[in-house]
Parts: C-alpha cells; sequence; structure tokens
C-alpha cells in the first residue's frame, strides 16, 4: 500500500523538473524522468513476444545515448545496437533472440515499451512527430540535412535560434536537435508556435 501512495508523489515530484526552456541538446537526460511502468518495483506478466534480445553490457564513452533516434537505427535494420540508457543502464540489443529469459525485469519492460508499435507503428507516437515536424521545418525551409524521427538537422543562420523555447547544438552552420523520450505533444506544439509566430 505505501508503494501505491509514494508513486503519485514521484511523479508530481518528476513533472516539477520540467524547465521552461526544452533541453534538445546532446548533454541533455536521454529520460528526464521515468515512465509510471517503471517507477513500481512490481513484477510485470509475462514478456510481450520479443523481435530482439538484449543483455547488459559495461558502460563506456563510446556508448550512444538510448535516443529515440538510435532505436529508429535499430529498427530501421541494425542487426546489433549498443546504448547507455543512463539511469536504466547500458545494454546491447539484437535481433538473434536468445533463449537464456530476461536477467534484468526493469530494463525488458522498458525496451518492450521503447521499440513497440505503440510508439513506431504507422500511427505510433515518433512517425506521427517526425512528420509534423518535417512538414514545419520544410515549411520554413529549415532543414540543413536528412531528418531521422528523433534527429533534425537545421540552418543555424535561418533564425535566431538562443530565442527559441528549446536548445539544441550548435556545429558550423547547423543546429541540431535531439529529442529526448520525454518529449511530449505539448513540447511540440510550443515549437509550432515559436515557429509559426516568427514567421
Amino acid at each position: 500500500m505505501k508503494e501505491d501512495q509514494s508513486l503519485p508523489e514521484m511523479l508530481l515530484k518528476q513533472m516539477e523538473k520540467k524547465s521552461d526552456v526544452i533541453n534538445l541538446s546532446a548533454s541533455a537526460a536521454v529520460l528526464e524522468f521515468l515512465p509510471p511502468f517503471l517507477l513500481k518495483n512490481t513484477p510485470s506478466s509475462s514478456p510481450q513476444d520479443a523481435q530482439f534480445s538484449f543483455s547488459p553490457i559495461i558502460k563506456s564513452p563510446n556508448l550512444r545515448k538510448g535516443r529515440p533516434v538510435e532505436i529508429h537505427r535499430f529498427l530501421s535494420g541494425m542487426e546489433d545496437i549498443e546504448l547507455d540508457f543512463e539511469q536504466l543502464g547500458c545494454v546491447r540489443i539484437s535481433r538473434k533472440l536468445h533463449t537464456e529469459p530476461l536477467n534484468d525485469e526493469r530494463m525488458g519492460r522498458w525496451l518492450n515499451y521503447a521499440l513497440s508499435p505503440e510508439l513506431w507503428g504507422t500511427e505510433g507516437k515518433w512517425p506521427r512527430f517526425h512528420e509534423r515536424l518535417v512538414r514545419l521545418f520544410e515549411k520554413y525551409n529549415l532543414l540543413d540535412g536528412p531528418p531521422l524521427p528523433g534527429q533534425y538537422p537545421l540552418k543555424s543562420e535561418a533564425r535566431d535560434w538562443k530565442k527559441s523555447p528549446f536548445r539544441g547544438d550548435l556545429s558550423g552552420k547547423t543546429y541540431t536537435l535531439l529529442l529526448p523520450w520525454t518529449f511530449s505533444l505539448t513540447d511540440l506544439k510550443r515549437i509550432e508556435s515559436f515557429l509559426n509566430e516568427e514567421s
């Protein structure tokens, strides 16, 4: 019972961390806050029929951060990928299925969600967000290279990005936005409002 009472408190604490500026830079957290299903330490029901397997690995500086764009790369054909999900740990995700049971239930629950059709299917969150953002950036001729779901290279001189409600990374003439898992519909609407008002 105590756990049920503390869950709303944990969620409120996480929501209070929301800032006025959306950090979409490479230094931003992969998961600004954990989804509710990872906050409760209850065993999950039987795992989904996974089309992948994973194994924990040691953290190293060469690991890619486990952002949505990296999951897109894996789902688009990569055989294996090694990712750092920060507070959740580091894993190698593979298309080769292992027969041994999942040894990290929390990571298993996270990956079942992170690779799910709910997020990546035709009507999933990331394809829909990607379509809206690409349409928006193309409307104002802002793209500075091919975009991927969760990664958008923009022309640095096309706008005064310092005035925007989001922060990206400036490299040469490219201003790159990297979306975290916690990027929401509200965040998307703020970007749309900013660009529509600026134009």
